[in-house]
């Protein structure tokens, strides 16, 4: 029966590529699954030769109950009305459009977001970057209100659930084809998750900051967001070319299709070390010849639309790396294929030249598919991506497949600090001859990035401290000021982790005496602290400092979240100052001359030309370098690296680079990438390059072990009570405001950062105390999974899941007995079924009512962020019934000694109808309150709009084996019909 449903689907509505999958592993093997995989295939290539012409995907409306609250979980009434009015608009090519929790930020977000400063005027004016330009009116966006891309239950069950999408997803929508690519995120598919491969993949795609998702060959995730039939990738990317053409035929099929229904490209590179010399793909028409070595590139000029950041008139005169011997040339057999570059076989190659050019530039080694064969474009690459060509090839490839959508802007920001002036032994201190070459620096550099000029961050307690040459070098400096942009460093270099903090304001102040003195074009506004010391770790003193003097803008660090790999530092914005992330160019305090830089000039000339300084030019927007006082002095390596690196850029590549003032740089920074706004805190105990910034006389912050996160009127104070009659177990201290609860998480106290909230616990008593807290708001909010798993990765997270119904009523009553003003003047009833056209503060009581018992979406979040063992869900009608039995298997769960029997703690209380401590007695007069029982209707109707989502509860509950709870389960079987 099962196949002929599958038949009777595939004639009614066209099948999705993973209800083929799951035919296929499934083996049935029968007639009419012949007749509808033929349909499939006929109708699809229909689709395709018509080139998606606005054709409309109508999906069926959900019931009245399910059409009303569609917003709690994508937004969907109101991104319903603008795809209706077709109001779709398109993010600017190279600006990242908004993750998945932004977009339900947008629309739940209660706590403040940090506001980006004002523009001051610089030099190069108020704006960075030209009017950013469009994608084709053709490549709309969809909104990703209606994605369910922020709805963590669609992609959980894709993940672990590939045939069975969730219940409640809302699919009241019009999704026109032409808008088919919503999602900014590659597939990467790998031979073996475990192959080297994978690294230069993610230094290639995270580089450019580009998600991405790793597959083996052998199982595809799903591909697409089956219930909105919208794509999840939008481009799939091979490390081995071979790996994509020996996929198993049905992977292939399903893998191929999807890209032609969806217009997705192939950008895929080969590794010729693993695979035969010679190889022929007669689908493809296309030969391939491995382990070449080779001679000189050149690109081909006549690939015109294909070139973005590619200059193709440039020519590489040099043997090609990778010992030059395991290249792949290309021999292709149709008029679907385009060379994108051209090389040379080496002279002294012993592999056999049958049929193989040896003239000059007579081979290809990358090409592009115009999809011509088989409907799919690809780029190929006869390599990996290390090369720097094959690496603005891809690049210029990835653009070009993915229409722009996954492009990089073609502007750079170029900004170079030169911390420490004035700083260090006469040895290493500025000489004449230093000071002169840094002005020359500057004027050469302005060749290629206009307006260039060095931001010098100087220490006015340390000038003339070296000496006679070193002296006439730094009155140099001076003289030649306003050749420089000028930062403070603090006025005698204070190392912030030793330094009394009540010295920071006379620091800071001192060394503007200083710059006033000297006349120093001095940009006030930006300011760097020596070893970044109080930015990341956070020390409050600091940013109350920077607060009171009201002008101190942005600044700069290496450590945020994490000082490795490079590409992965990111900016936040704490109280008003914009935090960017800095570059390293690999030149330390000590790095003065070639003898110190690791591996020489030869070294330094491959990272300018093509290696790590050339990348990093290539795939980051905005820089910000940290560079040294003393790297400019002795062998001046800096102003060789930076004269070298720009030159290089400007010679292999279009893009424009920019040196504007440096607020305007940090505005431009976070427009880019508005993400980053908020901060993420973590632990600095946990990375050593946090605690040596850490204060020398301040103790590490000790957080708790355990946290409570809800949902509200479940119990959870309840259960804080219980927790807390173990005598090794210790919560919070109280707080005037919101009482036993922290809510750091949840609001924006989470701005206070990590030292707050260490302070709302108590001293362990000794290594056995287990410090837990309990905010009954964590569970429902969007943020906290996320920030929770950041700071504290190895929390247990208790969870106490009572009937939704029940839930929602309890908090009406909460509201009611405390004077709430809208749940005295109107009904239970009322609230819960406002509509669109009732008063706003009615519908955002709704959603207060609502939201929380909505579990499955909640949870979802959760699992994303940690795994099933660190997670604990209680039931809360054990809780209710038997809380020992609860209380005990906790323990276990935390992991706390000694054990105890809770049964001896606790009894039940006749007169309040629930379970009390012993010693303590029961809850204040305002828990466990009884009030009158929940009228019929509104019983029928959360009944209903509940039903969906408990079914969801139960299917993700089963998916991570979890038993349901009792609850629960009385509700399936009051829904199973007698007979």
């Amino acid at each position: 029966m099962g196949a002929w449903r599958a038949f009777l689907r595939c004639c009614n509505a066209m099948p999705r590529p993973n209800t083929v999958k799951r035919w296929s592993n499934a083996k049935v093997v029968s007639v009419s699954l012949f007749l509808c995989l033929m349909l499939i295939a006929l109708t699809r290539m229909e689709r395709a030769r018509r080139s998606f012409s606005a054709e409309d995907i109508v999906v069926d409306h959900r019931s009245l109950v399910s059409k009303r609250f569609e917003h709690f979980e994508t937004g969907g009434v109101e991104a319903v009305k603008l795809m209706q009015q077709d109001r779709t608009t398109t993010a600017p090519i190279g600006v990242p459009s908004k993750t998945a929790d932004e977009v339900v930020e947008d629309n739940l977000v209660t706590d403040s977001v940090p506001v980006l400063p004002a523009t001051v005027a610089g030099p190069s004016g108020n704006r960075v970057f030209p009017p950013p330009k469009r994608s084709p009116a053709n490549e709309r966006v969809l909104p990703a209100e209606l994605l369910g891309q922020h709805f963590p239950l669609e992609f959980y069950f894709h993940q672990y659930l590939p045939d069975q999408a969730p219940k409640s997803l809302p699919v009241k929508t019009i999704i026109k084809l032409d808008t088919k690519m919503p999602l900014k995120t590659v597939l990467v598919v790998l031979d073996s998750l475990k192959a080297s491969s994978k690294k230069p993949m993610e230094d290639f795609f995270g580089s450019q900051r580009i998600q991405i998702d790793f597959a083996e060959a052998l199982l595809l995730p799903v591909l697409v967001i089956k219930s909105l039939n919208v794509p999840r990738y939008s481009l799939i990317a091979f490390a081995n070319y071979n790996v994509y053409l020996g996929l198993e035929k049905t992977q292939r099929s399903i893998l191929d299709e999807y890209c032609r229904t969806y217009g997705v490209g192939i950008l895929s590179f080969t590794d010729s070390s693993k695979i035969g010399d010679q190889e022929l793909s007669k689908e493809y028409k296309l030969k391939m010849q491995h382990r070449v070595k080779l001679v000189k590139m050149r690109l081909n000029t006549e690939a015109k639309d294909l070139w973005r950041i590619a200059k193709p008139e440039m020519v590489f005169e040099n043997p090609l790396p990778d010992d030059n011997s395991e290249w792949t040339i290309f021999m292709p057999d149709h008029e679907s294929y385009q060379p994108l570059a051209f090389s040379t076989v080496a002279a002294d190659w012993a592999g056999s030249t049958h049929n193989i050019s040896k003239s000059e530039f007579g081979v290809t080694v990358a090409i592009r598919d115009r999809g011509g064969i088989d409907g799919i474009q690809k780029v190929i690459l006869g390599n990996d991506p290390e090369f720097f060509l094959n690496f603005i090839i891809a690049m210029d490839g990835l653009a070009s497949l993915t229409h722009g959508r996954l492009a990089l802007p073609m502007e750079r920001v170029v900004q170079v600090d030169v911390d420490d002036m004035f700083v260090g032994v006469a040895a290493v201190r500025t000489k004449p001859k230093d000071a002169k070459a840094m002005v020359q620096c500057n004027q050469r550099i302005r060749q290629y990035v206009p307006n260039f000029k060095l931001f010098l961050g100087f220490t006015g307690a340390m000038f003339l401290w070296g000496g006679d040459d070193a002296d006439k070098g730094e009155k140099m400096m001076i003289d030649n000021a306003q050749e420089f942009i000028w930062f403070n460093h603090l006025y005698r270099h204070e190392l912030l982790y030793i330094t009394p903090l009540d010295r920071i304001s006379g620091a800071m102040s001192k060394n503007m005496v200083f710059a006033k003195e000297k006349n120093l074009p001095v940009v006030k506004e930006y300011m760097i602290l020596p070893h970044h010391a109080g930015v990341y770790p956070v020390y409050p003193e600091v940013f109350d400092e920077w607060e009171k003097l009201g002008y101190v803008k942005a600044t700069s660090t290496l450590e945020y979240p994490y000082r490795h790999p490079q590409w992965g530092r990111r900016g936040f914005i704490h109280r008003g100052v914009m935090v960017l992330p800095r570059q390293t160019c690999r030149l330390f305090t000590k790095t003065i001359s070639f003898d110190i830089y690791e591996g020489g000039q030869k070294a330094m000339d491959e990272s300018l030309n093509g290696g790590y300084m050339f990348k990093i030019f290539l795939t980051t927007p905005v820089m910000v370098f940290m560079t040294h006082m003393s790297n400019y002095a002795t062998g001046q390596l800096a102003q060789y690296e930076f004269e070298g690196v720009t030159k290089a850029i400007d010679t292999w590549t279009n893009l424009k680079m920019l040196a504007p003032h440096p607020i305007d740089v940090a505005r431009e920074y976070f427009q880019l990438y508005p993400d980053e706004v908020s901060p993420l805190w973590s632990d600095p105990a946990r990375d050593p390059n946090m605690k040596e910034l850490w204060r020398v006389n301040k103790t590490l912050p000790v957080f708790p072990r355990v946290i409570i996160a809800g949902p509200q009127k479940t119990g959870t104070t309840a259960f804080m009570t219980f927790l807390n009659l173990h005598p090794n177990f210790e919560t919070s201290k109280p707080d005037p405001v919101l009482y036993e609860e922290v809510q750091f998480f949840s609001s924006n106290l989470y701005d206070n950062g990590i030292d707050w909230y260490a302070s709302r616990f108590p001293e362990r008593k000794n290594d056995q105390t287990v410090l837990f807290e309990k905010s009954a708001n964590y569970f429902s909010h969007h943020r906290t999974p996320k920030r929770v798993r950041e700071l504290l990765p190895d929390v247990k997270i208790i969870i106490i899941m009572n009937d939704p119904l029940r839930r929602a009523y309890s908090w009406y009553q909460h509201l009611k007995a405390h004077n709430d003003s809208l749940s005295q003047q109107y009904t239970f009833y009322q609230i819960i079924t406002a509509d669109d056209k009732a008063p706003e503060v009615l519908r955002l009581a709704q959603k207060r009512h609502l939201y929380d018992g909505i579990y499955a979406v909640h949870l979802a979040r959760w699992l994303l962020n940690f795994p099933t063992d660190q997670l604990y869900l209680v039931d809360g009608d054990k809780l209710i019934k038997d809380p020992a039995s609860v209380m005990n298997d906790v323990q276990k769960f935390i992991g706390v000694t000694p054990k105890i029997d809770y049964t001896t703690k606790l009894q039940f209380d006749a007169e309040k109808g629930f379970f009390c401590a012993k010693t303590t007695g029961c809850l204040g007069s305002g828990k466990g309150r009884s009030y009158e029982k929940m009228d019929s209707a509104s019983e029928a109707y959360l009944t209903e709009f509940y039903k969906n989502h408990n079914e969801d509860l139960r299917t993700l509950l089963s998916s991570i084996k979890h038993p349901h709870p009792s609850w629960l389960t009385a509700m399936q079987n009051s829904s199973i019909p007698s007979h």
